[in-house]
């Protein structure tokens, strides 16, 4: 080794010598025909001595931990403890499942899931109802006498991830269009879009939350098969708390609201889909089946759901009255638990009869004009659900106008009396009686309005004197058989 590095030094050595004594001519010839080693490709680290670059190399070895672990540990928070880690980007959220008796504290009022209509969750605020699917679909919304049904609802699809979006078919049932678009009708088919937007931050009287926005778009099919838009709303989910935290549409204030707090216990997430069998050369093993969402386990293998009947009212009847009863049974094969009745969403309290395998029904409701929604959902020991839907028209008559009443003008009578000449010579003569007595006759027979039969006159120059006797019949016979109750007397 000694000598080659000599060898190389003396040969360097030479090198710059004979460059020395060459002329430039010859030496600029000479580097041209001389061949060079390319230049390295690798930049300024391969011009460095190879003791820096080992030295380099260790140095990085050694603070490649500490840079590795000041990416993974948070700044210090106050007082140097660890600050909070920052929240990883969410890009799918799963689908909760609720059972019976969850509650929702919206700023309107306390939400209880009550029922199960189908599939759909039913929950039951003040006065008010809002109907999901089990994938948070909105299928119904119903608060005070305005109410919405989509038959069948929209299906989201879950996970939830930003830039789904579906489109469907779909009825629905409506107490009044929420907008004034002319050629459009309260039932009949419509299209619903739906979209899920990237998350964002949601701020509600209960917090502060990362929610999933659920953009729907509800077209109905207008003159000339033209889709117009009739109603937009969106709603919120936040998967911290696993519900829908806010609810917005376009001013009708149907569906609206905003969490007020969260339930201390979260509901549990939906089992997702069962994987496919393993190959037939090995026999499949089962999957357990998941629990149940909403009921309990189904006792002794029973599937079969009550059976409800309901005497009275019959479907979509038309009545007058204020107050009906609402007379049925409930029967079922194992045995009933519990029988709902609601009028309107609000649920009626009744009495219990037939507590063996069926349950008689006889609720009193009272119906308020136009369309009153009777819902009776039965629930068996078993955990099965029945519901039997009626909808009663409650029609207002209308009075007819009453006849004016017949104002009977009461008749008037008048007996008119003027003496002037007595019988007896001793009393004087009155000069202006009969004359008065005349004058008095021609007012009340002209414009004093009484009829000419119904005055008699008593004076010296008429028909009839003013005697005792035709005084006496006049006051007995004339005016006591002639006028009636009502009538006016003058004398």
């Amino acid at each position: 080794m000694a000598r080659r590095r000599g060898l190389r030094r003396a040969h360097r050595g030479g090198r710059r010598a004979l460059d020395g004594r060459r002329s430039a001519p010859r030496l600029a010839r000479h580097r041209a025909l001389t061949p060079r080693r390319p230049a390295p490709r690798v930049g300024y680290p391969a011009l460095m001595p190879w003791r820096t670059l080992v030295g380099l190399s260790l140095l990085a070895v050694v603070a490649a931990p500490a840079a590795a672990s000041d990416e993974r540990v948070p700044p210090p928070g106050p007082g140097g403890r660890p600050g909070p880690r920052p929240a990883a980007p969410v890009e799918a959220a799963e689908r909760p499942a609720y059972a019976i008796g969850h509650k929702w504290f919206l700023t309107d009022g306390t939400y209880e899931l009550k029922r199960l209509d189908g599939r759909d969750y039913v929950f039951v605020g003040p006065g008010r109802e809002l109907r999901l699917t089990p994938e948070l679909a909105v299928a119904g919304v119903r608060r005070g006498a305005d109410y919405v049904d989509f038959r069948p609802p929209p299906r989201l699809k879950w996970p939830l991830r930003a830039g789904l979006w579906g489109s469907g078919e779909t009825n629905w049932r409506v107490s009044r269009l929420p907008k004034n678009v002319a050629g459009l009708s309260t039932a009949g088919g419509l299209r619903v879009t739906w979209q899920v937007r990237a998350p964002e931050d949601v701020t509600v009287p209960a917090g502060r939350f990362t929610a999933w926005r659920i953009d729907y778009e509800v077209f109905q099919t207008g003159a000339g098969g033209r889709q117009t838009p009739v109603w937009q709303f969106s709603t919120w989910y936040a998967p911290a708390v696993r519900q829908l935290v806010k609810a917005d549409d376009d001013g009708t204030g149907w569906l609206s609201f905003e969490v007020a707090s969260i339930e201390a216990t979260p509901p549990a997430m939906a089992t997702g889909p069962t994987p496919p069998p393993p190959p037939a050369t090995t026999p499949p093993v089962a999957t357990p089946a998941p629990p149940a969402r909403v009921a309990p386990p189904t006792p002794s293998g029973d599937t079969e759901a009550p059976r409800i009947v309901i005497n009275y009212p019959p479907a979509d009847i038309k009545l007058e009255s204020e107050r009906i009863v609402v007379l049925g049974v409930v029967s079922d094969n194992v045995g009933v638990d519990r029988v709902q009745v609601t009028v309107n969403g609000v649920e009626v309290p009744q009495e219990r009869g037939m507590e063996a395998r069926g349950r008689a029904i006889r609720v009193p409701a009272t119906l308020r004009p136009g369309d009153n929604v009777i819902e009776i959902t039965a629930t068996d020991k078993a955990g099965n659900v029945a519901q039997v839907v009626r909808t009663i028209t409650r029609v207002v008559a209308v009075a007819p106008p009453s006849p004016a009443p017949v104002v009977k003008t009461a008749n008037r009578w008048a007996v008119i009396i003027g003496v002037g000449t007595y019988a007896n010579p001793t009393i004087p003569r009155l000069r202006y009686a009969t004359r008065d007595a005349e004058a008095m006759y021609r007012f009340l027979t002209t414009k004093g309005g009484y009829p000419k039969d119904n005055v008699l006159l008593l004076t010296d120059g008429a028909g009839q004197k003013p005697t005792l006797q035709n005084i006496r019949r006049a006051l007995g016979e004339f005016l006591y058989r002639k006028p009636g109750r009502e009538d006016m007397v003058l004398i």
